[in-house]
């Protein structure tokens, strides 16, 4: 991929270890242990076109910018995850426990935007504060717990919800065309 990239002159990405001396072309590595990571600036963060990100986040805070065709994938373990904000027009997957019968005492703080093509949500544990909002294509989500602690309105043009519990105070989903076929929803959360 290092070649290519050179061919083409176009960045990398190191994947899973520090990759940085093995071509000029790699800009960062995504590493798969960043327990404890603090990636506060969106810019420190970067995912490039075409590229791949796979990074398991166990106490971490988070952002990110991740550029057209480009994938950021964040699996949650661990008890203390912040997304601080997401933003530019790839796809963006959350991975996290989808099997807890109670909400987590640890839940994956969602502040600030995500903006994106994609942002699919897996399963985990996720809280909302005020400043949580969405600037998405489509939204896909197969399972979590989300609790919306503010109002909120999340944005996208195609939403599809296969399953997932929602709990909130004045919560929108607002989009041009949605498929609910599944997912429980507690308190006022409404689908416009």
């Amino acid at each position: 991929i290092f070649a290519a990239g050179q061919e083409a002159g176009k960045y990398t990405i190191g994947v899973d270890t520090d990759q940085s001396g093995d071509s000029d072309t790699v800009v960062t590595s995504a590493l798969k242990d960043v327990k404890g990571a603090t990636i506060e600036d969106a810019d420190s963060l970067i995912i490039y076109d075409g590229a791949i990100a796979k990074i398991e986040c166990e106490n971490s805070m988070i952002a990110a910018r991740v550029f057209q065709g480009a994938t950021l994938n964040l699996n949650f373990t661990g008890e203390y995850n912040t997304v601080r904000e997401i933003s530019g027009a790839g796809e963006i997957i959350f991975d996290g426990p989808s099997d807890a019968s109670e909400f987590s005492p640890y839940p994956i703080t969602l502040e600030g935007g995500i903006g994106a093509n994609a942002l699919i949500i897996n399963g985990g544990c996720y809280e909302t504060n005020g400043n949580f909002h969405t600037d998405v294509d489509d939204i896909t989500i197969t399972g979590g717990k989300f609790r919306f602690l503010d109002s909120h309105n999340l944005n996208a043009d195609k939403l599809i919800i296969h399953g997932g519990r929602f709990n909130g105070s004045n919560t929108q989903f607002i989009a041009d065309d949605h498929l609910i076929d599944g997912g429980i929803f507690v308190g006022n959360s409404d689908i416009v």
